[in-house]
């Protein structure tokens, strides 16, 4: 009997488990929060397909052209746009054990202009859920920022409602959302 065959086999089972006993918690961490950010992808891209098509055309107005300023009893307003995570997520600031991936973030679903003016930031308009003062957002881990906004989805969208100010930022409380069917080829 060689002992060669045998000794190769015993070298890889060892140098599998010495793999396995090498990841350290943030990279265990790491990979069980990027596994997260697929099925997350997966659960948004199901909920944007249950918003209703727009059933017949609407007069909206788009992000870049509502007033800045807010009016003391805002009239109800059809704001056309793309539905999509706010460019900034906020996240806890904790020092990680191990190296990183140990911090929160939320991030909200926002109203853009498909194509912000040449030279500005894109304005973003965030989309409150009826009846609180929340909005509507999406958690995540820190290290999975970059990969959520790359995997989640967007989809151009008619949100009705009142625009309000919070804090800094202006959002509308949706009446209605519905979704803007493609166009068809």
């Amino acid at each position: 009997m060689n002992a060669r065959p045998a000794l190769l086999a015993i070298f890889v089972v060892v140098a599998a488990a010495s793999a396995c006993a090498h990841e350290t918690a943030a990279d265990k961490r790491a990979r069980e929060a990027n596994a997260a950010v697929a099925a997350g992808a997966q659960e948004a891209r199901a909920w944007l397909n249950r918003f209703k098509p727009c059933a017949e055309p609407i007069d909206t107005t788009d992000v870049e052209s509502l007033p800045k300023e807010e009016e003391k009893d805002p009239p109800t307003v059809a704001v056309r746009g793309l539905m999509t995570l706010e460019s900034s997520a906020h996240c806890h600031l904790m020092r990680c054990e191990g190296g990183g991936c140990c911090n929160g973030c939320s991030i909200r679903w926002v109203l853009v202009a498909p194509q912000p003016p040449e030279g500005q930031a894109r304005r973003e308009l965030a989309i409150r859920k009826n009846g609180t003062w929340d909005t509507l957002g999406i958690g995540a881990m820190d290290c999975t920022v970059k990969e959520v906004r790359r995997q989640f989805p967007s989809a151009e969208v008619i949100v009705t409602g009142r625009i309000w100010k919070d804090g800094f930022d202006q959002v509308i409380t949706p009446t209605s959302i519905c979704r803007v069917p493609s166009p068809s080829r």
